[in-house]
């Protein structure tokens, strides 16, 4: 049961990370929203933005130019979360 629980947050962790990835890309190229691509690049930001709102509420006292570190930020949050809950299982187990 532990280890279907693991392996759970694993996946669900690595599809956050990759839709944040695609998030970044799909920023660089999309220029209509009503476009495929736009359409594909807003549904990323409605998976995501629950994440990236808050580190970008947090990063919101730092001046950084044109640049949002959030992604980023987030990113790292999902990453250092994911392996601190599978460490934690891996006690349990």
């Amino acid at each position: 049961m532990i280890t279907i629980l693991i392996n759970s947050v694993y996946i669900l962790s690595e599809i956050i990370i990759w839709v944040i990835l695609a998030r970044c890309i799909l920023s660089w190229f999309v220029r209509d929203p009503y476009s495929p691509i736009g359409k594909i690049y807003m549904l990323t930001i409605r998976f995501t933005e629950p994440i990236v709102r808050p580190c970008r509420n947090l990063l919101g006292n730092f001046n950084t130019g044109n640049f949002d570190f959030s992604l980023l930020v987030a990113f790292l949050l999902v990453e250092v979360v994911s392996r601190l809950i599978i460490r934690l299982l891996m006690m349990l187990y």
